[in-house]
């Protein structure tokens, strides 16, 4: 079974793919919990700026991770 979590992909389903998708959904209660809750100390337009941006970055990365981690792999040596 491939993991086609985030488009196509060669890698087979396995405990990395499980474990993102754990984290991932973690972060998303814990945002959930945090917009029912409202902000603790007010809303700062600055640091709303700053944990969009972070959400971003962060989300980018996650997307790509499996590509990341597949560029340190060591590779099947080449012969002719």
């Amino acid at each position: 079974m491939r993991c086609r979590c985030f488009g196509r992909s060669a890698e087979p389903l396995g405990r990395a793919h499980v474990v993102r998708n754990g984290l991932l959904a973690s972060l998303a209660g814990v945002g959930a919990a945090a917009v029912v809750t409202g902000p603790a100390g007010g809303s700062d337009a600055g640091m709303v700026a700053v944990a969009w941006c972070a959400g971003a970055v962060a989300g980018g990365l996650v997307t790509v991770a499996e590509d990341l981690v597949s560029l340190f792999r060591p590779v099947a040596p080449f012969h002719d």
